[in-house]
C-alpha cells in the first residue's frame, strides 16, 4: 500500500512538472522549426481548409478551425501521398505563415529543377496549392485534439498569467490531497473526545504518562464513572 502512494505521488508531480513545462516552452517558442518531446510539435487551426467533406468520405484525418495539432518531424523521403503535412509555402523564415494540407502527389523535379517536391491540396479547397519543396516541410501531422486551440492562444497571449493559473490549480489539488490524506492520531483521544470533568486515562502498570490503547479506550467508555482502567 505505501509503495503504490509513493509511485501514484511520483506520478503526480511528473504530470504536474511536465504541463507547467510543456505549456511553458508552447508559449515560449518562437521558431516553429524547433521541436520538442522526441520531434513533436503543436500548432493551432485558423482556418476550414481542411475542415472533413461529406462530398470526399474517403479523405480521413481532417480537422476544423479552432483545433489544436500535434505535428512530428520526418525524413522528406519518408512521407507518402495521402499524408497531412505542415509546411511553409514561402520557404521565408522571415516571413512565417504554416499551412496544413494533403499530399496529392510526389515529384521528382519542377520543370528544369531537380529535387523532391510535393503537390498538397486541403480537403475543403477545390483546387491543389503550388507545389512546394522538401525543405519547406516542418512536419506530418499524428494527432489532434479539438477545440482547444483558443485556449492555447489565450495562453500564448496571457502567458504569465497561464503559468499562474496553472500553478494554483494543481497547488489546490495537492492542498487537498494533503488535507484528506492526513493519517489519524496514533497516541490517543483527543480532550475533547472523553466526558466532561474526566482525565484522559492511564495504562496501568505505571506507565503513567502514556494513552491507553484503543481496547483500554473502549473500556473507559463504557464505564465512564471509572477514572482508571486496572
Amino acid at each position: 500500500m505505501k509503495l503504490a502512494r509513493t509511485v501514484l505521488n511520483v506520478l503526480y508531480w511528473v504530470l504536474c512538472i511536465g504541463i507547467v513545462t510543456g505549456s511553458a516552452l508552447f508559449a515560449l517558442s518562437k521558431d516553429p522549426r524547433k521541436t520538442y518531446f522526441g520531434g513533436y510539435r503543436t500548432y493551432n487551426v485558423l482556418t476550414r481548409s481542411m475542415t472533413p467533406s461529406k462530398d470526399r468520405p474517403q479523405l480521413t484525418g481532417g480537422f476544423n478551425k479552432g483545433d489544436m495539432i500535434i505535428t512530428k518531424y520526418v525524413e522528406p523521403t519518408e512521407i507518402k501521398v495521402g499524408d497531412i503535412v505542415t509546411f511553409n509555402p514561402s520557404g521565408d523564415d522571415e516571413n512565417v505563415s504554416y499551412l496544413t494540407h494533403r499530399v496529392i502527389d510526389i515529384m521528382h523535379n519542377l520543370g528544369t529543377q531537380e529535387g523532391l517536391f510535393f503537390l498538397t491540396q486541403g480537403d475543403a479547397n477545390p483546387s491543389p496549392d503550388p507545389p512546394i519543396s522538401s525543405d519547406t516541410v516542418i512536419g506530418v501531422k499524428v494527432g489532434m485534439v479539438p477545440k482547444v486551440g483558443g485556449l492555447l492562444n489565450l495562453m500564448r497571449e496571457h502567458f504569465a498569467m497561464s503559468i499562474v493559473m496553472i500553478i494554483s490549480f494543481f497547488g489546490c489539488i495537492f492542498m487537498f490531497r494533503w488535507y484528506f490524506s492526513k493519517p489519524e492520531p496514533k497516541n490517543g483521544p483527543a480532550s475533547a473526545d472523553l466526558p466532561p470533568g474526566s482525565k484522559p486515562p492511564k495504562k496501568p502498570g505505571g506507565q503513567g504518562q502514556q494513552w491507553l490503547d484503543p481496547p483500554y479506550y473502549q473500556e473507559y467508555n463504557c464505564f465512564a464513572g471509572k477514572k482508571q482502567i486496572v
